[in-house]
């Protein structure tokens, strides 16, 4: 027995001697493609030297003689940075991940060719100006000479996948951006969805079920449902699909900006704030740059294949972004003909469009595919193949989508005009140019400014309810065009000295801009944080972008613990549950057990109420988008006698109070179930993790170590400003350990205060660099977790002292 083990033993210590070895091999392999930050590069196309300093923590100083120069040495480190996230982008919006994929994606690439995002970005790029194309092609041709000079040490992501990425074009800029639209394009869901729900539950219980329609949502024509059922919605799911094949969860819409006036600012200045919420990844969405090119002086956060600072500021303004959360899609029951060449409106037949295409899929023969297109838009059910008959015998169902994303709208050229804005006029023309995804600008400048634009194609619709399916068969439905900019919501200078928005209903309009808005919950603590001190500092801006208290917990629990007011209370943890929710400062903090208590609880209220009307499968379906839960669940919890309370599956007429006690005691089944009977293990923190996951997470437990960031214990939920929204769309997988993880969060958080203009504060996830193997692939992490920045310097006297230096040199 001895010398068994004997031999065993010296069997794993020879296997872990070849082992160690093999891994330092291949760690040496990997770190061959982290990028470069110091010497000469021959930069074909360049027309002067562009120098590039680079910070400890990767951040770049690009100093270069024109704008053009920028934008190609922006290019070069994007690419050097940021490739694979690129690739996947761009082939993701022309429909060609299959190439390189294989089969399991060849759904998405039939979306996004049906959709036709590089459709729209053909006419977009051929009604471009000449100094936008410039840049485009500039930064083209900085991410060419990467690939030219890399191409036996591109990221190991192509290593994998087997190929060699070809050469950027300035189209693929395009795409990238309207790829950014459809990520933050939450309408899709809700025609589909809602109706759906309404059809389900019936006229009794309909109000019930959906959001509340607000006072600048007047409707043209009554609620007038159009029906469902002879419609094939695999197009729902495929959305779904992708957005997880993506890494895109979650809400993808909350975030937080807000500005001072030099008389609020304890600096004497404009002081502003952005923390756009969008999915967690890794790497994450950003790249921090500053730039110095002639008349473009420019800082803050790019996005990979864009040549533009999305949010940040030049010397005279700054500006943050939020989603205005606009109803941007509409989806329209069409008639088509039994040969599908045409389709039935006003009593006529028009004729479809029609595309025929062929799908390249990896391993396979190429897959023939056809694309049929109305003059509501192009027809997404023929997405998934099917033979539905409608009720008319010579015609089939089919959906269509109106999306904003496909006008030809100039997003870049606005970004390019803010980038070098020097004044609010300037600035508002600027803004005037952006459509999609529809963003609340909020700006401040060096002179005292503080304004407020919203930069959003707000469809004129026709007949109809928005939130609905509408009728196809009519012109009436149809849209008219878009309301004019100069009547969509603005504020200059307002006398209370702020400005403040949170995918809020920001004004009362004439018009319907959306019934999407997220809870108030963060706008309301965003206004009292501004309203309760006289003066703000930059460090103020820190700790109200971290703070993790919830207006929202605020209303609802003291209805949770009314519910128990005339009941005994034997159970000894209901009992301290109990006595902590009234104790609680409604703070969700990651060692706290509270908010543990109270988030189960909602969940499982959410799902009590629901479940039985809905059924799991659509239930889990109208949960996709998480304001929609809260939304719904504080309109009923302040209605006791709604009927939707009653469970249609008892004989019994349950009514509000009776759910909200079971949903407290399910709650705290689950969690001791989960931790043990130990109230004291239940922090919220343990069950509210962050993992920042790679796209090939999920392959291989040792792999993740080194490509994932996390678990990480977190605070907050959806409605704090410090914004860390979970599912409730996974209810039917309820007790699994992803249950109550975070989807998104603040991406990045930026501060600028104009009294220190060569300075501003950035916080974000992960780092600068998409490649595992280097040092700033998740060093910013930590930062982030904790509230704290790091403070960007953009003078030339304190970056140039940066030693690692990268000069792009003209052939």
């Amino acid at each position: 027995m001895q010398k068994l083990l004997r031999v065993t033993v010296i069997i794993i210590i020879v296997a872990v001697l070849l082992i160690i070895p093999g891994i330092f091999i291949v760690r040496s392999i990997l770190k061959q493609s982290v990028p470069s930050y110091e010497g000469n590069i021959d930069a074909a196309g360049l027309k002067g030297e562009t120098t590039i300093w680079f910070d400890s923590l990767g951040v770049p100083y690009i100093e270069a003689q024109d704008e053009t120069d920028a934008a190609y040495a922006l290019g070069y480190l994007h690419a050097q940075e940021r490739l694979f996230q690129m690739e996947l982008g761009r082939r993701a919006g022309m429909g060609r991940l299959s190439e390189v994929i294989g089969e399991k994606t060849l759904r998405f690439d039939q979306l996004f060719r049906t959709v036709g995002i590089e459709r729209t970005a053909k006419e977009i790029l051929s009604k471009t100006p000449d100094e936008t194309r410039n840049m485009f092609q500039a930064y083209a041709e900085g991410v060419n000479t990467y690939l030219r000079l890399n191409k036996n040490r591109l990221p190991v992501e192509f290593d994998i996948l087997g190929y060699t990425p070809e050469e950027w074009q300035p189209l693929h800029s395009i795409i990238m951006m309207r790829m950014m639209a459809w990520e933050l394009n939450i309408a899709w869901w809700q025609d589909i969805s809602l109706t759906r729900v309404v059809e389900k539950a019936g006229d009794l219980k309909r109000n019930n079920v959906i959001p509340s329609f607000p006072d600048d949502a007047p409707l043209v024509s009554s609620l007038n449902i159009k029906s469902t059922k002879n419609h094939d919605f695999a197009f729902f799911d495929i959305v779904k699909d992708y957005r997880e094949f993506a890494g895109i969860q979650g809400n993808q819409s909350g975030s937080n900006n807000w500005v001072v006036s030099p008389s609020r600012s304890a600096s004497g200045a404009v002081i502003l704030a952005s923390d756009p919420h969008l999915s967690l990844q890794q790497p994450g969405k950003w790249y921090l740059a500053v730039i110095r090119a002639g008349s473009l002086n420019v800082s803050g956060v790019t996005l990979a294949g864009i040549p533009a600072v999305v949010i940040g500021k030049n010397d005279s303004i700054a500006w943050g972004l939020t989603n205005v959360m606009a109803d941007d899609a509409d989806f329209y029951s069409v008639q088509f003909t039994q040969d599908r060449k045409g389709y039935l409106i006003d009593g006529d037949t028009a004729a479809v469009e029609i595309i025929d295409e062929m799908i390249k899929v990896k391993d396979q023969e190429p897959q023939p595919f056809r694309i049929y297109i109305t003059e509501f838009g192009p027809v997404v059910s023929a997405v998934h193949p099917h033979n539905t008959d409608s009720a008319e015998t010579n015609y089939l169902r089919e959906i269509a989508i109106k999306w904003t994303g496909n006008g030809l709208s100039d997003e870049y050229y606005a970004a390019y005009k803010v980038n070098k804005a020097r004044s609010l006029e300037e600035f508002k023309e600027a803004v005037s140019h952006f459509k999609v995804p529809g963003q609340n600008f909020v700006y401040g400048d060096k002179s005292g400014n503080i304004a407020y634009y919203s930069g959003a194609g707000i469809p004129e619709r026709g007949e109809g309810d928005p939130r609905m399916i509408l009728d196809g068969t009519s012109s009436k439905t149809k849209w008219r065009g878009y309301i004019p900019f100069q009547m969509l919501p603005s504020a200059v200078n307002p006398s209370k000295g702020f400005i403040a928005t949170a995918n809020n209903r920001t004004q009362i309009t004439p018009f319907y801009i959306s019934t999407l808005w997220e809870p108030s919950s963060r706008i309301e603590r965003i206004n009292l944080l501004l309203s309760e001190k006289e003066k703000h500092s930059a460090e103020d801006f820190m700790r109200y972008q971290y703070d993790r208290i919830s207006f929202y917990a605020e209303k609802v629990t003291p209805y949770l613990l009314s519910a128990f007011k005339e009941v005994k209370v034997e159970d000894p943890n209901l009992k301290e549950s109990l006595e902590l929710l009234d104790a609680w400062d409604y703070s969700f903090e990651p060692l706290s057990q509270t908010p543990a208590v109270y988030s189960v609880f909602l969940y499982k209220f959410y799902e009590n109420t629901l479940k039985d009307e809905l059924g799991a499968d659509l239930l889990n379906q109208y949960s996709r988008i998480a304001n929609v839960p809260l939304k719904i669940m504080f309109q009923l919890i302040t209605n006791p006698e709604a009927a939707v309370f009653d469970d249609i599956t008892t004989p019994k007429i349950e009514k509000r109070d009776e759910i909200l006690r079971k949903s407290l005691s399910d709650a705290l089944n689950f969690l001791e179930n989960r931790f043990g009977s130990n109230l004291a293990a239940w922090q919220w923190g343990e069950l509210h993790t962050l993992t920042l996951r790679h796209f090939f997470s999920g392959n291989n437990a040792l792999l993740d170590r080194f490509i994932n960031d996390g678990p990480h214990p977190l605070g907050g939920d959806g409605t704090t400003l410090n914004l860390s929204e979970y599912p409730f769309y996974r209810y039917d997988s309820f007790g699994e350990a992803k249950e109550f993880e975070n989807l998104v969060g603040p991406s990045m958080r930026f501060i600028c205060d104009f009294s220190q203009p060569d300075n501003f504060y950035y916080a974000t996830t992960g780092g600068q660099s998409g490649n595992s193997m280097s040092d700033h692939y998740k060093n910013l992490t930590a930062l982030w977790l904790e509230g704290k920045y790091i403070q960007v310097k953009t003078d030339k006297e304190s970056f140039s002292k940066n030693k690692k230096v990268l000069r792009l040199i003209p052939e």
